[in-house]
């Protein structure tokens, strides 16, 4: 199978490329040629912007996997260069798309989000949702049938530059007494890159269409870290902050405490809770999150002297508040 791959040198797209090969499809990768260049020796490298570049996609593949379309106007363009040279379109979307995350169970049915004016080209927090929706719908309206949109939840696993998982499975494996956020029993999907991967090139294999979210299995929080323990195989004991302390510190926030999800907010009580069944009727598995975050460090430590965190606190500063909390 000849496939195109919008993108595939970071993170996500990169999963999906290594599995495209490890299946032995023929492998075209147009990108900027900014992040990783030539990774993949054995695919076809066509360097150029989407915006601007297009021309140089002349030929023809059996389907394209997007996986860095943010704005309509760029989906646009890509698509309809495309229509008559690509049989299928995939677009790795978001859950970010629903509208209403105040009740667990949100599944493909559920309202999303637009943008008041479709012409925004802002990318942040608040309009990535609904630039994804505005994308899928580009999508759906020059392919219907031959599309097929995936809305994955949190994506986990080694080369993840977001670090929100990457932060506590790091942080767990430093041993001692970790800071966690509360409440411990609230809410958490984590999908490993490399399960989501594998399942999104199955759907090319068979020709998958439609939409479907592909968030992680649903566990507490607690279960999270704990499986990040095990994983690491080190001595480590959670020290949990309430919500209303994480408030007093400033702390009460996904950049400071990443995945952080306090229940009580009921805008927020279903954003860990997606349902997903659809494609885990049609073959999406999960591996053990214990392996995720055992790759996912060893990935993190061979470049952690270097690497710009993210998200999470600093190891000195988060023992203050862990002392703290000892001391009441």
């Amino acid at each position: 199978m000849k496939i195109l791959m919008i993108g595939g040198t970071q993170f996500v797209g990169r999963h999906m490329a290594a599995e495209v090969l490890d299946r032995g499809h023929e492998l075209t990768l147009f990108h900027r040629g900014k992040t990783n260049p030539g990774i993949f020796p054995e695919a076809r490298e066509v360097l150029g912007d989407r915006m601007t570049d297009l021309e140089r996609l002349g030929e023809e593949w059996d389907v394209v996997i997007d996986t860095c379309g943010y704005f309509p106007r760029q989906v646009r363009l890509s698509g309809e260069h495309l229509k008559d040279r690509v049989g299928r379109y995939v677009f790795i979307s978001t859950i970010s798309v629903y509208r209403d995350f105040s009740r667990e169970g949100v599944d493909e049915k559920a309202y999303v989000k637009t943008l008041e004016d479709p012409e925004l080209e802002e990318l942040n927090w608040s309009t990535y949702g609904p630039l994804k929706t505005e994308c899928e719908g580009v999508i759906d309206g020059i392919y219907q049938e031959r599309a097929f949109v995936i809305r994955p939840g949190v994506i986990a696993g080694p080369w993840d530059s977001t670090d929100r998982f990457t932060y506590w499975a790091w942080r767990v494996a430093q041993g001692g007494k970790v800071l966690a956020p509360g409440p411990a029993e609230a809410n958490i999907q984590v999908i490993d890159a490399r399960d989501l991967a594998r399942w999104v090139v199955d759907g090319v294999e068979v020709a998958r269409r439609g939409t479907y979210n592909a968030a992680g299995p649903q566990m507490s929080f607690s279960e999270m870290l704990q499986a990040c323990r095990r994983g690491v195989d080190v001595e480590a004991e959670f020290v949990w902050a309430s919500p209303e302390q994480l408030r007093e510190w400033e702390l009460d926030d996904t950049q400071k405490m990443p995945l952080w999800n306090e229940e009580g907010d009921g805008r927020k009580a279903g954003m860990y809770a997606v349902d997903s069944s659809k494609a885990v009727a049609e073959g999406l598995t999960y591996r053990p999150l214990e392996e995720t975050a055992r790759d996912t460090v060893a990935w993190a430590e061979s470049c952690v002297e270097d690497h710009d965190w993210q998200v999470g606190l600093d190891l000195l500063k988060e023992q203050e508040y862990v002392r703290s909390l000892l001391e009441e």
